[in-house]
């Protein structure tokens, strides 16, 4: 019972008020925070109002894809989350956007920040069941 005591002091307070994120959820969301993080990924640095205007302009004409790319720029990064989101891998896609740099990272901060959080609500409940099943095996 050691492990899930611990794994349920990991949870944070708000979780149980909120809730936590279904798989659909987090798929939805991304497809928003996708769109806003490849404008963000557009958007010169330094260049303040225009940069914004001609980043939103070319992402009309920006063709998106996942795939599973090796690249490491930001349009890469954010093609590989897609892919690893397509397959209900949230974790993976949150460690691509943790990659992103500046303006497109910051874009999609809330989005990794809730795949965490659905993630250790998750384990915490795997465990939580291995657990309780583990100790009914040895009350036989």
């Amino acid at each position: 019972m050691f492990f899930c005591k611990f794994n349920i002091f990991q949870v944070p307070d708000s979780i149980p008020e909120r809730g936590i994120a279904s798989y659909d959820q987090l798929k939805n969301r991304f497809r928003r925070v996708e769109f806003a993080s490849r404008q963000a990924a557009l958007v010169p640095e330094s260049t303040g109002m225009w940069g914004h205007v001609l980043a939103i302009t070319l992402s009309f004409f920006l063709v998106t894809e996942h795939s599973f790319t090796t690249e490491d720029d930001d349009q890469s990064l954010i093609s590989r989350a897609g892919y690893f989101v397509d397959k209900n891998k949230f974790l993976e896609a949150s460690e691509c956007l943790e990659k992103l740099t500046k303006l497109p990272k910051n874009v999609c901060q809330d989005w990794i920040d809730e795949v965490k959080r659905t993630s250790l609500v998750r384990q915490t409940i795997s465990v939580a069941k291995a657990e309780s099943q583990l100790h009914s095996i040895h009350s036989f």
